[in-house]
């Protein structure tokens, strides 16, 4: 029982992370909580050129993130 009430918990914070907030998973892709949904930076050109950097990135369980709807990716 005490699993399915971590479950939960881990499912209501991943879809409530606050907005602007970059995730990385267990992958190479980092995303960012826009609204309610993830976006993927193709390429880290694109990434830096959104003004982020590596230290702004919160690492966090691939499960978290695939909670998350899926929007277009960042260009």
């Amino acid at each position: 029982m005490d699993e399915i009430k971590q479950i939960a918990n881990s499912n209501i914070i991943c879809r409530f992370l606050p907005d602007q907030t970059l995730l990385l998973g267990d992958g190479r892709t980092v995303y960012l909580v826009d609204g309610r949904s993830r976006r993927a930076f193709p390429n880290a050109q694109v990434f830096m050129a959104h003004g982020f950097s590596y230290e702004q990135v919160q690492h966090i369980d691939s499960a978290c993130i695939n909670i998350i709807p899926v929007g277009p990716d960042m260009a």
